[in-house]
This record gives C-alpha cells, sequence and structure tokens, in this order.
C-alpha cells in the first residue's frame, strides 16, 4: 500500500492494536462511552500532529497518558465552568 504513510503504518502497528485498551481506560476516566470516544480520539488527533512521533519508545504507554492528562484538563475546565 503505497498510499500509507509512515506515521500511518506506525500509528495502525503501535497505537490502533490498542484500542479497545484506550476505550475501556478512557470509560474508566469519564464514566462515559460518549465521553469516553471523545477522549480517544483527541488523544490519537494529538499523536498525529507529533512531530517527532517515530522517537517514542512506548506508544501504547505514551496514549494512555494523554489520555489521562487530557481526561485531567477535561475535569480542571469543568470545574472551572
Amino acid at each position: 500500500m503505497t498510499w500509507l504513510r509512515p506515521i500511518d503504518v506506525w500509528f495502525a502497528e503501535q497505537v490502533f492494536v490498542f484500542q479497545d485498551l484506550h476505550r475501556r481506560y478512557a470509560r474508566r476516566l469519564t464514566g462515559s462511552e460518549v465521553e469516553a470516544e471523545d477522549l480517544v480520539q483527541e488523544a490519537y488527533t494529538r499523536l498525529f500532529r507529533l512531530e517527532h512521533w517515530a522517537q517514542i519508545a512506548n506508544p501504547h504507554a505514551f496514549t494512555m497518558r494523554i489520555l489521562h492528562n487530557e481526561a485531567m484538563e477535561r475535569f480542571r475546565r469543568a470545574d472551572v465552568v
């Protein structure tokens, strides 16, 4: 598949294979299926925006950390509002 970029292959092999774990963790953090899906998509978007994605030693752990940080940020924002 020549139309795939290196980041696409990396994402499929190193991140997307853990999508069920990511969704379960996000569901545990948010308590909502809809919020969890939104959180996972935001984490994946942040990964795709990284300039040095190939240097991430443990993409799964990095994604889990993004999910955690994004959830905490949303909770903080909700408390302010």
